[in-house]
């Protein structure tokens, strides 16, 4: 019984997709604690004051329960002017689902492609086209680095990427690239990649390897036994 209830609050986080403030209770170094249980993987920006005001000063990821690891945060950074150092302490807080509403879908084939985009939008989301992804990536004949995924959810505030998978429809965090939950897929038939993934221009080429292997074992984190 405990269990089911410990799920069915994790599981609620994410399904309202609001932007949740949590507060950091304990700091340890690099690690910390939160006063939320949250899921593995779920990424959060790190509030700290500065100059009477609260700014952006880190990422913060959980790896589970109520624990969370602080990332650098480089986004806005500039070259020309040093980032303040600010050093994260109790009290502070983190804001997760920040962007969740935000997606980019990723799907095998056009029919996949365009049942999720609907999906997707009828709950409320905007769906970044994932025409965009296939510009932006350095080697259109291949399957987009681990790397490529982030900085591409960087840059347009992607916060989750919607990837059909073998085993249903897996909603991953875009910055630790970590499957937050599955969603049963309706649409029926074998999932297979013979691209990286659906765009409608078709400028990808064919490959020759099992990209759904690829993506489990090298670009998505994903839980072990999952």
């Amino acid at each position: 019984m405990e269990r089911k209830k410990w799920l069915s609050l994790v599981l609620g986080l994410i399904a309202p997709l609001f932007a949740q403030q949590v507060t950091l209770t304990q700091v340890d170094g690099k690690l910390g604690e939160v006063d939320t249980i949250l899921p593995k993987g779920m990424t959060g920006y790190l509030l700290c004051p500065f100059l009477n005001r609260e700014i952006i000063c880190g990422l913060a990821v959980s790896i589970g329960g109520n624990r969370v690891q602080f990332k650098v945060y480089d986004s806005l950074q500039n070259r020309a002017m040093a980032l303040p150092v600010v050093i994260p302490k109790p009290g502070d807080k983190i804001i997760f689902q920040k962007d969740y509403r935000r997606v980019m879908v990723i799907a095998p084939d056009r029919q996949s492609y365009y049942n999720l985009v609907s999906q997707y939008r009828e709950k409320g989301n905007v769906v970044v086209p994932s025409d965009l992804m296939a510009v932006f990536v350095e080697d259109d004949d291949k399957v987009p680095t681990r790397q490529e995924f982030i900085n591409f959810a960087k840059k347009l505030n992607i916060g989750r990427y919607i990837f059909l998978s073998d085993r249903g429809v897996e909603e991953i965090d875009a910055l630790s690239l970590t499957p937050l939950r599955r969603v049963p897929w309706k649409g029926g038939g074998k999932v297979s990649y013979k691209v990286p993934f659906f765009t409608t221009y078709g400028d990808w080429e064919k490959i020759d390897e099992p990209i759904l292997k690829r993506y489990k074992e090298d670009i998505f984190t994903f839980k072990p036994g999952s």
